[in-house]
């Protein structure tokens, strides 16, 4: 079914990711609101964005992007945008935004989310997401 076919092409790790930061909010109980797969649209209704995962720490937005598909030429680019723009848009100066993926992204991808204060956990930090989740919380939040 659809279900099953989202969870088969990657839902499964926005899945992954939304529970780490529900587990985390215990810990850090200033995160307040979370949300999974949450659809935004804009004041014409025309476009639609979906939100990995999404939440509100401090009075913060946070917004992750999770992908677990292979990159091609400057597709990181276009995720790394969309994050900057829907974090700006959605959250104003102060949010946050994230890329946790599968597969390696592009020096070019790397250079240009740090350029742009987007976090990207690559495929060598997924055994320790919940702990790099955690302190890209806290950093963010001095």
């Amino acid at each position: 079914d659809s279900n099953a076919q989202m969870i088969a092409n990657g839902g499964w790790l926005e899945f992954i990711t939304f529970e780490l930061v529900k587990e985390l909010r215990k810990e850090l109980t200033y995160i307040q609101d979370i949300g999974c797969g949450v659809v935004v649209t804009r004041a014409s209704g025309n476009i639609k964005n979906e939100l990995d995962v999404v939440f509100v720490a401090n009075n913060k937005l946070y917004i992750i992007e999770c992908k677990t598909k292979k990159y091609h030429s400057s597709e990181g680019n276009s995720i790394i945008y969309q994050l900057e723009v829907l974090s700006d848009l959605l959250g104003g100066y102060s949010a946050q935004g994230a890329l946790v993926s599968l597969k390696p992204v592009n020096d070019t991808s790397i250079n240009r989310a740090q350029e742009l204060g987007i976090k990207i956990f690559g495929p060598q930090l997924l055994p320790q997401l919940k702990a790099q989740l955690k302190e890209w919380i806290r950093q963010t939040n001095q």
